[in-house]
């Protein structure tokens, strides 16, 4: 009983990430990865951080968060443009909304209030790594986020 449960949630798992991906398929990109149990979205237009975080949120997906390097490096991959991430100051200048033992940021790049990834010059990995850019959150960027895998 318990295995035929394990194959009918994998099944009801599969069926509900492809419908996920007919939903959002006009707002992302056709490119979704899965990562650690997360599965990640690359928007197709450019958003304001604020809408962004709303349009993520209403699609059933969350702004996506940059747990540890692996998660930098699977997401650096998947993109060719900076990228919001769910990441933010906008209530007090250097305390960032989420918490994590990772910073990437590109040198000289904190003092604005959203955070994106942005594509360094060159691409070589050790580039990627410190590719995060606080920057003036009115200004419009792609956006990346990211659902749970069941």
């Amino acid at each position: 009983m318990k295995r035929l449960r394990s194959s009918w949630h994998a099944v009801l798992t599969g069926v509900l990430m492809m419908l996920l991906c007919v939903v959002t398929r006009n707002i992302f990109i056709q490119m979704q990865k899965e990562q650690a149990s997360r599965s990640f979205f690359l928007s197709k237009e450019p958003k304001k951080w604020e809408k962004a975080c709303r349009r993520s949120l209403n699609m059933g997906p969350d702004m996506a968060v940059v747990l540890d390097a692996e998660d930098q490096a699977f997401l650096n991959n998947m993109m060719f443009h900076s990228a919001w991430i769910g990441l933010q100051d906008m209530a007090m200048e250097g305390n960032f909304f989420w918490v994590t033992p990772l910073a990437s940021w590109d040198n000289g790049q904190v003092g604005q209030d959203c955070v994106a990834i942005v594509p360094p010059a060159s691409t070589e990995k050790q580039d990627w790594l410190n590719s995060w850019d606080d920057t003036m959150c009115a200004g419009e960027q792609h956006y990346l986020c990211e659902t749970r895998v069941l």
